[in-house]
């Protein structure tokens, strides 16, 4: 659904092309709005990833370990880093003992995530 609105990163915004973004989200939610009455479940694939939707997970201490573990790592995706976190610190406020479990969270901000891997791999790729 598009119901959510949506998120424009500050990549978007930076390079200039907002609008462009924009009118591709418009036109996602128009499309959408269109087939969704007659055909709810085919509508769904027809909304941009950048549109918001709510969901709901349940999860053990286990679990959330991975998933925060694996989402806060440097070159991990703003979004999802900032779950994480937020899970990461919503257990350790309600179970301070048991969040020492999960060692490799990351809590620190990044510009450009991507760039020091990015970066390691074309070293290598000199090597070559």
């Amino acid at each position: 659904t598009t119901d959510h609105g949506y998120d424009v990163s500050s990549e978007i915004i930076s390079l200039g092309i907002e609008k462009d973004f924009d009118d591709c989200m418009y036109k996602s939610k128009e499309v959408f709005d269109l087939i969704q009455p007659r055909m709810p479940e085919q509508a769904q694939y027809v909304v941009n990833f950048a549109y918001k939707y709510p969901y709901f997970m349940r999860l053990n201490l286990r679990e959330a370990t991975h998933l925060i573990e694996l989402r806060t790592v440097p070159q991990g995706h703003p979004d999802y880093r900032k779950v994480g976190q937020t899970m990461f610190k919503a257990i350790k406020k309600v179970h301070p003992n048991l969040s020492q479990i999960i060692k490799f969270v990351d809590l620190k901000q990044y510009e450009l995530e991507r760039l020091e891997s990015e970066k390691r791999i074309e070293e290598k790729r000199k090597k070559l």
